[in-house]
């Protein structure tokens, strides 16, 4: 069964990143923790999906919002209509 272009099993996988950090460091001790360690495994994954290395997205993406660029990256692919 496929679920908005993902398969039972891609989707199983992206959780377990998430499921396993929980399951060793315990629960996020507030909202804001557990939000920020949301937005930094959907990173990861999304990353992973794509084939990309997520730290050298991390790192670009510190380095352009510390010049105030960081709309310039994105992990939405570009839709190339040519």
């Amino acid at each position: 069964m496929h679920r908005q272009g993902w398969p039972l099993v891609a989707r199983e996988r992206s959780l377990r990143l998430a499921v396993t950090k929980r399951m060793v460091s315990g629960e996020s001790p507030s909202w804001s923790g557990f939000e920020g360690t949301a937005d930094l495994l959907s990173v990861i994954q999304t990353c992973r999906a794509q084939g990309r290395s997520a730290m050298e997205f991390l790192v670009e993406a510190a380095a352009l919002a510390a010049r105030g660029r960081s709309q310039e990256l994105s992990l939405i692919p570009s839709c190339d209509q040519s």
